[in-house]
């Protein structure tokens, strides 16, 4: 159990970006291929590499904390390194709270469209559900950066394996 939790700490966002990434290329160059030998393509092929950026997008906001390659502006750590740990920690609380608000008043959205029923035009996949991966991915970040400095504070490295 400890090394499933351990692996999906590691390559839990990578995993859901790759298959996101790789539906993506499939299908749109299946979806070519198709076009110019039969001059009829996947109808669903545009509709699905839409949704799967939208996966990609949300799983790369967590990534981004899990990896700390998330945009900033480091131009005061470039001229003043020694501001580096305090503008990184600035930086988390931003994006944790920018997230955080993004995350409930996501929630609202998330009722709407439950509520409503809607579903894609061609692949009638329930909009909920769509909206419900934006909802993890922000949801997610908040847990990366809290988990990042639980690990920082709490584990010092070498105490705790």
């Amino acid at each position: 159990m400890k090394k499933v939790l351990k692996w999906l700490d590691q390559y839990f966002e990578l995993v859901i970006m790759g298959i996101a990434l790789t539906t993506i290329i499939v299908s749109v160059t299946l979806d070519i291929v198709l076009r110019n030998l039969t001059g009829s393509g996947l109808a669903f092929a545009q509709e699905l590499s839409q949704k799967c950026e939208i996966v990609l997008a949300a799983m790369g906001i967590s990534y981004g904390v899990v990896t700390g390659k998330h945009m900033k502006v480091d131009i005061l750590q470039t001229f003043f390194p020694k501001t580096k740990k305090p503008l990184e920690v600035v930086g988390d609380i931003v994006i944790f709270l920018f997230c955080g608000f993004m995350a409930v008043f996501a929630i609202n959205k998330l009722e709407g469209t439950l509520a409503s029923g809607a579903t894609t035009a061609i692949l009638e996949i329930p909009t909920f559900y769509i909206y419900l991966t934006m909802e993890i991915g922000l949801i997610l970040a908040c847990i990366r950066i809290v988990e990042k400095y639980i690990k920082n504070f709490l584990f010092r490295e070498g105490e705790i394996q």
